[in-house]
């Protein structure tokens, strides 16, 4: 993001046996800013907002991209508590950003390609008519960097994440929070933690053969957190944990790893399989991991024929379906498409796939309300499956997508088999689920 364009020319030298290279760099702005305004009617609900940018390139003379955003926003809304002013709805914050193009660390690490030190801060504060919300978030001393043999990592060594609600009206919390989804979204929570990402990539972009891409992750929150708490005596709340900001700190340890290979039958040909596993438990200060850290299945980059948040967990069977939100503190998903070509559209391809999606959430321990969600030994016995073709239409800056699938197994027994009788039949019927997205899901 430093120059513009990069031209590189070779040219032959009298002495045949040598070429001059020729590098032309064209450099960009140092530095810029821009303000925008936005106006917005959503179903008679109209808001209007202002952004100021400000970036710098070059902010310690040493290609430092330093960026800073402010918004500002307005709007009405009809709410819950009848308040008859216009513009009921306020929300005010920033952002910044600074990235190092070097490693700003003690320990000298050899050996590296593209190394960033990263430094992220923004603060929220939104007003509405039944209730108050501030969200702090910030990444302190995030690196990245590539390293031998197609390498990839990053590791956060601080990262807080800090959400406060205030002045609750009564009829937000009955008409709202009776949602599982908004009751995660609007509640109280304080994370802090760390996270290192290794990613093992092989793909070679202009070389037609088979490659693997590798995905390993390990989140930790709190640890560093209740050392102070012990140490400092924080204050506790009524169950005895301790609290931070007034808030109960979270502590857990999360571990992912996903693994995908590519077979290359030629340019237009592909199969891809795909296997991911993820495990989260809380530990001393926490009951439960997270709702925003813990897992979910379904979706368009998962189980597809079952929509997002719906699959799981483990063999609950929900009965009274007003409930279409599950989250998990592990997660098996394994996938296997093909995908082939179809015909020209326009300018561009239109491409097809066919798939087969399988896995499922569970909990580490069995929820009341939940039956069957805890995982068990004979976890395999609960794995959904799904099938389903796609169509994609690659447009070179970006690929539509567009995914039908059906369920094959359910994690339950509908008439003492899981399996789905006739599966045609339930086409034919309409139970398809239609997944909408950009790029491929894996």
């Amino acid at each position: 993001k430093i120059f513009k364009s990069i031209y590189i020319s070779f040219s032959k030298t009298e002495e045949k046996s040598t070429l001059d290279c020729n590098i032309f760099l064209k450099k960009q702005k140092k530095m810029y800013y821009r303000i925008e305004a936005e106006g917005t009617n959503s179903s008679g609900n109209y808001g209007t907002s202002i952004n100021f940018k400000f970036g710098n390139k070059n902010t310690l003379k040493g290609a430092e991209n330093f960026n800073f955003k402010f918004k500002g926003a307005l709007e009405t809304r009809k709410n819950l508590n009848s308040n008859e002013s216009f513009f009921n709805i306020w929300e005010a914050g920033g952002e910044t950003s600074l990235k190092i193009p070097r490693l700003i660390s003690p320990i000298s690490i050899k050996n590296i390609k593209s190394p960033n030190t990263n430094f992220t801060f923004s603060f929220i504060k939104q007003q509405r008519p039944d209730f108050t919300r501030s969200i702090l978030k910030t990444t302190l001393f995030g690196y990245n960097f590539k390293s031998y043999k197609n390498f990839t990592h990053f590791l956060n060594l601080i990262e807080l994440s800090y959400v406060k609600m205030f002045n609750e009206s009564e009829n937000f919390q009955e008409e709202y929070l009776s949602n599982q989804l908004l009751q995660n979204q609007y509640s109280d929570h304080l994370i802090t933690g760390s996270s290192y990402t290794i990613i093992y990539n092989n793909q070679k972009i202009n070389k037609l053969q088979n490659y693997s891409f590798i995905k390993g992750k390990l989140e930790m929150s709190g640890l560093s957190t209740n050392l102070l708490a012990n140490t400092f005596k924080f204050e506790q709340d009524n169950n005895g944990n301790y609290t931070l900001f007034q808030n109960r700190f979270t502590q857990y340890i999360i571990g992912e790893f996903d693994l995908r290979r590519y077979f290359v039958i030629n340019k237009e040909n592909i199969l891809v399989i795909r296997t991911y596993f993820g495990i989260g438990y809380p530990y001393n200060n926490s009951d439960q991991i997270p709702a925003q850290k813990q897992f979910f299945s379904g979706g368009t980059n998962g189980v597809r024929a079952w929509n997002p948040f719906s699959l799981g967990p483990g063999s609950y069977q929900n009965s009274e379906n007003n409930i279409d939100y599950f989250l998990g503190d592990i997660k098996l998903e394994s996938n296997i498409e093909y995908r082939f070509p179809l015909f020209k559209l326009g300018s561009y391809k239109m491409k097809g796939a066919i798939f087969v999606d399988s896995g499922n959430i569970w909990y580490m321990k069995e929820r009341e309300e939940q039956p069957g969600s805890q995982f068990e030994k004979d976890f395999i016995s609960e794995i959904a499956i799904g099938m389903g073709v796609g169509f994609r239409y690659d447009v070179n800056l970006l690929i539509l997508r567009l995914d039908l699938a059906t369920p094959l197994r359910e994690p339950y027994k509908i008439n003492n088999t899981n399996w789905v009788k006739n599966p045609l039949n339930e086409i034919m019927n309409g139970n398809l689920n239609l997944n909408i997205g950009i790029g491929y899901p894996f």
